[in-house]
């Protein structure tokens, strides 16, 4: 069976509009304790997982700059709430992605809760992105992330390599 390709529409939408998914998602999977599991717990004053949580959302809003990503805190509404009221200033994004954080611990953790989940379990032979090293790799040349050549197979993952 082929099937027929994608519509999609360019519907508007605020600032944030995806974030209560997205949160409801890092909830699931338990995101905020496997930072603090893996000591990354804070920076300039800010929670480590609200850090990140507030850059992935920038991230998915199509902010790709961390100068954007620092705006785009102040603009959504829903990361204000998040954020109580506090913005993250570029700077301190900047510091935060560039400090030596145990990231491959926290990558694998990740790994492993996501594959206790059976609507996010991978299988053999699939290909997840463990981190945003660009690597050159053959499976991440046509996919369309902006980290998209960082793939490592999960059979390495399985057998804990």
């Amino acid at each position: 069976m082929i099937l027929p390709k994608p519509i999609f529409e360019n519907k508007q939408h605020g600032p944030g509009g995806g974030i209560p998914l997205l949160k409801s998602l890092w909830e699931k999977f338990d995101l905020s304790l496997l930072f603090l599991q893996t000591g990354i717990v804070k920076h300039s004053g800010v929670s480590c997982w609200l850090m990140a949580f507030a850059y992935i959302c920038g991230l998915i809003a199509q902010k790709p700059s961390v100068n954007q990503n620092a705006g785009f805190t102040s603009d959504s509404p829903i990361l204000r709430i998040l954020l109580k009221g506090e913005s993250i200033s570029q700077s301190a994004f900047s510091r935060f992605l560039s400090k030596p954080f145990e990231w491959l611990q926290f990558a694998v953790g990740r790994i492993q809760r996501l594959q206790e989940h059976p609507e996010s379990r991978l299988s053999e032979g699939d290909v997840i992105a463990l981190d945003d090293t660009k690597v050159a790799h053959p499976f991440g040349k046509k996919l369309p992330l902006p980290y998209a050549g960082c793939l490592i197979v999960l059979p390495g993952i399985i057998s804990g390599v």
